[in-house]
């Protein structure tokens, strides 16, 4: 990957599936206009997410199910085609998150996909969805998405606390981790969001995945209150040495940055020291990678 431009989303989201798609093509064209290459948004972001978690048989829980199945979308499908249509126009790979329709309607899946000019590239489901059932049912998979500027690993919120996911796709050869999140506060009425607990979880893991992977990390996360949840937004771009490129604080904004592919490859030891450790479990786990399932 030589010098590209890297961009995310810092959104407000509703459940209101058109609202929040316009503000997707607004965004795509400010990102266009700054010659990003790779655009990410938050997690659900097309549908918007979660306003609670709770047992199957509660009312608000039963409305949410049901808002879903109206709302999911299959993959490709109406939203993924019109956005593929903006990446071709702009020369630009995008990853929406959306609640994906499968097999005939029947699964649900809290996705990441990733598109770009020459269609869709490929769909993350998340797999760690604590909460999240019966609304939506866990992805199996960590596929590496080829793209022009390099292997492309996605994942959803929740997967960033399990240090296999990012890693597992640094042994596959991935140069970026793009994650879409929901990322709330644990107090939703924080006087001070970013000495909240959940903010340094996130603030520790995003950098964390980024230096112990050698990988340029982004996370694009919703911000602001809805339903029961508080968003802590900070939608960043990170460096691999875990230097903060670009970070959105608690705004919604679009945040972009151009670093150089050898940008900051030097942690203690050498840069260089991480990547060949990773390449040399590669090549032991090959075998072991190929299909690899959770």
């Amino acid at each position: 990957m030589s010098e590209v431009t890297l961009a995310a989303v810092c959104m407000s989201v509703v459940q209101d599936k058109a609202a929040n798609l316009e503000k997707y093509l607004r965004f795509i064209d400010e990102a266009a206009r700054l010659g990003a290459r790779l655009l990410v948004f938050p997690e659900v972001s097309l549908q918007g997410y979660l306003k609670k978690r709770g047992a199957p048989s509660e009312p608000e829980v039963i409305e949410l199910t049901r808002y879903y199945r109206t709302t999911a979308e299959t993959v490709p499908g109406p939203t993924t085609e019109l956005i593929v249509k903006h990446a071709a126009r702009h020369n630009m790979y995008i990853q929406i998150g959306m609640a994906e329709a499968a097999r005939a309607g029947q699964v649900f899946y809290n996705s990441a996909v990733l598109v770009g000019p020459q269609g869709v590239v490929g769909v993350f489901r998340k797999l760690h969805d604590r909460g999240e059932w019966p609304v939506f049912c866990s992805g199996d998979e960590f596929p590496l998405l080829e793209t022009s500027l390099g292997r492309i690993g996605a994942l959803v919120c929740y997967d960033m606390c399990f240090p296999e996911t990012v890693r597992t796709y640094a042994v596959g050869g991935a140069v970026i981790a793009s994650m879409s999140t929901a990322w709330p506060l644990k107090d939703s009425n924080a006087p001070d969001p970013d000495a909240d607990h959940y903010a340094y979880v996130y603030d520790t893991l995003t950098r964390a995945h980024a230096i112990a992977n050698q990988v340029f990390f982004i996370s694009a996360n919703q911000v602001g209150p809805t339903g029961r949840f508080n968003y802590y937004g900070h939608s960043r771009i990170i460096s691999p040495t875990g230097a903060l490129l670009a970070d959105s604080g608690r705004e919604e904004k679009l945040i972009a940055r151009s670093p150089a592919v050898n940008e900051g490859l030097a942690v203690i030891g050498g840069g260089s020291s991480a990547r060949r450790s990773t390449a040399l479990i590669r090549a032991k786990s090959s075998r072991w990678l190929k299909g690899f399932v959770m």
